[in-house]
């Protein structure tokens, strides 16, 4: 009986961990709103985007931009170009420096160019689902494991 429940704490574990890492990954994209005038007040006020925030940025021209924000500054929002997280290179300079190079360009859009600013938001539909179908496969090995020692 003992192994039994040595075995369940690991798997216990492992689904613990691994689903920690895949809620991760339930973010959705929202778009802000759909009229060009309001979207362009409340980016001027600081409600559409906030310092750090990761948002998609599609302009008059049909560019498509994936950006950090950065700041909002006048007219024009500023944001570093949003790159794939990578391991930083660590050659001595403080962490603040360091963490400075993994991000992208400067780019600076003139906000009357803007269409349409999506935010990166956590979709609590697919956190559910993830949750729900991921207890559900944890039930289904824990029973796998306990037929299987019987």
């Amino acid at each position: 009986m003992d192994k039994i429940i040595e075995r369940f704490d690991k798997i216990i574990i492992v689904f613990l961990l691994g689903l920690i890492m895949f809620l991760g990954s339930c973010k959705t994209l929202s778009p802000i709103s759909d009229d060009a005038e309001t979207l362009h007040e409340q980016i001027r006020t600081g409600q559409a985007v906030h310092e750090g925030e990761r948002v998609r940025v599609l302009t008059q021209d049909g560019v498509l931009h994936r950006l950090i924000v950065a700041s909002v500054e006048g007219d024009v929002l500023k944001g570093h170009l949003a790159t794939k997280p990578t391991t930083p290179k660590r050659t001595g300079e403080p962490e603040a420096q360091a963490l400075e190079q993994e991000k992208g360009a400067l780019v600076e859009i003139p906000i009357a160019d803007i269409v349409l600013v999506e935010r990166e938001q956590v979709s609590v539909g697919k956190t559910a689902a993830a949750i729900g179908g991921g207890t559900l496969v944890l039930l289904s090995i824990l029973l796998i494991v306990a037929v299987a020692t019987f």
